[in-house]
């Protein structure tokens, strides 16, 4: 009864195997996908905020009160964007991170940046940077040519082919590379009240 959404396809893909990993291989309780439509080429978040304001009324017919959406935003200037412009007639905050549905269990989360990465945390929004890829460690990225300097000190930014990276990262098993999804998976479990056992 658990759906999640985020913005990129290969997004779905490192956060399910990512689970796997540092749960000995155990099948997560939720569901994981692009907010990408049938009708367009790519996700994005301004599609995942037009997906969250757009889901509830099918929920409300189908009468499923037990079940628990949440949107991942990307902790980015865009991501930053989308999540903010949310519409305040239909979601209210719960931090500064995460907003509920006033009616159903649609929750749209920003991805929660560790805390000996707090240099991603900028006050202006066109200098956030934080994405999927940011959970592994920067010598992993570097390694993999998945990152640029930025004029912030320490801050990166993604680049390179996703696509390629997360077919990489799928063929990985070493649950040291996965440490800080961690950040992500407990906030998932805190919102919908679970209890999982991480090997990490």
């Amino acid at each position: 009864n658990v759906e999640i959404f985020t913005e990129g396809k290969t997004d779905a893909e490192i956060i399910s195997h990512a689970f796997k990993v540092i749960t000995d291989d155990e099948t997560p309780y939720w569901s994981i996908q692009s907010c990408r439509r049938a009708s367009i080429t790519s996700g994005g978040a301004t599609e995942l905020a037009k997906l969250l304001e757009s889901i509830a009324p099918k929920l409300s017919i189908e009468n499923d009160k037990s079940k628990i959406i949440i949107g991942i935003f990307d902790n980015d200037a865009k991501g930053n964007q989308e999540f903010n412009g949310l519409r305040d007639n239909l979601f209210t905050n719960i931090t500064n991170r995460i907003k509920k549905h006033i009616e159903e269990n649609i929750f749209a989360m920003k991805l929660p940046i560790p805390n000996d990465m707090d240099m991603y945390l900028q006050d202006k929004q066109e200098f956030r940077f934080f994405s999927i890829e940011h959970y592994f460690p920067l010598d992993y990225l570097k390694e993999h040519n998945m990152v640029k300097e930025t004029s912030i000190k320490g801050v990166f930014e993604i680049k390179g082919t996703k696509t390629k990276f997360a077919s990489t990262i799928q063929k990985s098993f070493n649950e040291q590379l996965f440490l800080d999804f961690r950040w992500l998976f407990d906030e998932i479990d805190h919102i919908t009240n679970q209890e999982t056992k991480y090997t990490i």
